[in-house]
């Protein structure tokens, strides 16, 4: 069986990136490290891992642990929202059912939960609790909300201390096991963070948008706006439908959209890397 993970430390600091990838590279066998992604004016990395699920598993824990060890949330400033060092961690099923994919995620959350704490979301939260709704009881979208919520692991109802607040220097994670999502971001032509937000209205789900997009509008380079997205179903709601709302939506607010861009591997492409790899591999052994 195959599973995915993706995850996402609040760092762009080259130093410390080397030191995680050469930690998922020489992890256990049966996992690997298919892309890595930075965005320097967010101060964020994606690391995407691949293969088996327990070395999956334990080359994330391993990520986790060291990101956790090195990084500091309070020297983090970018205008991403996050609320920890090891942000979130996303787990997803390729060649295999939902429910493996969910024990991946929750045995990362346990195996991390001892330094930070973790929200659990998706197939590997009890009641399916979607990760836009696990991060609206975290500061995540408004800093000023708090912590509305106590985590789910360390689980307080196993005897374990009180919740208090996560440690400044860690924040907290939110860990779970969802289809593939596909990060779908458009530059704007704008410094006018009103008329980002109407475009990110236009194509959220949440507000009145078509099925599966989550987005927020965020500054970025150059102190220009990016309408950032999750495509929760992008063979349902894909980047094409998106783009030609935001193109509609940003000549009504007197802009446009520049530039695009996606992050994120569909199954047939970790099938095919996966593969590539594997060969590779096998041409080496035979020589």
């Amino acid at each position: 069986m195959t599973v995915a993970a993706v995850v996402y430390v609040s760092t762009s600091a080259s130093s410390v990136l080397r030191r995680l990838k050469q930690l998922a590279f020489g992890g256990a066998p049966g996992a690997r490290l298919l892309t890595v992604f930075t965005d320097e004016p967010y101060a964020r990395t994606s690391l995407l891992l691949a293969g088996e699920p327990s070395a999956v598993r334990a080359s994330a824990v391993r990520i986790a642990h060291a990101a956790l060890g090195e990084l500091d949330l309070r020297e983090h400033v970018a205008t991403h929202p996050r609320i920890g060092v090891v942000d979130h961690i996303s787990v997803a099923p390729v060649d295999s059912p939902m429910a493996c994919a969910a024990d991946v995620a929750r045995g990362i959350g346990a195996a991390i939960a001892p330094v930070v704490p973790v929200y659990l979301y998706g197939a590997a939260h009890a009641e399916g609790r979607t990760l836009a709704a696990t991060r609206r009881l975290t500061p995540y979208f408004k800093p000023s909300n708090g912590w509305a919520a106590p985590p789910d692991l360390p689980d307080a109802t196993a005897g374990s201390a009180p919740f208090e607040p996560p440690s400044a220097r860690t924040g907290a994670c939110c860990c779970g096991a969802v289809p593939l999502v596909l990060n779908f971001n458009m530059a704007l032509a704008t410094s006018d963070g009103d008329a980002a937000r109407a475009v990110a209205d236009a194509v959220r789900t949440r507000s009145g948008g078509p099925p599966g997009v989550e987005a927020l509008a965020l500054a970025h380079e150059g102190g220009r706006f990016e309408v950032a997205c999750n495509l929760l179903a992008p063979d349902e709601t894909t980047p094409a439908v998106v783009r030609a709302l935001a193109d509609a939506a940003a000549a009504r607010a007197g802009t446009s959209v520049v530039s695009e861009y996606t992050i994120g591997l569909s199954v047939a492409e970790i099938r095919e890397r996966l593969a590539e790899a594997d060969a590779a591999d096998a041409a080496r052994g035979a020589r």
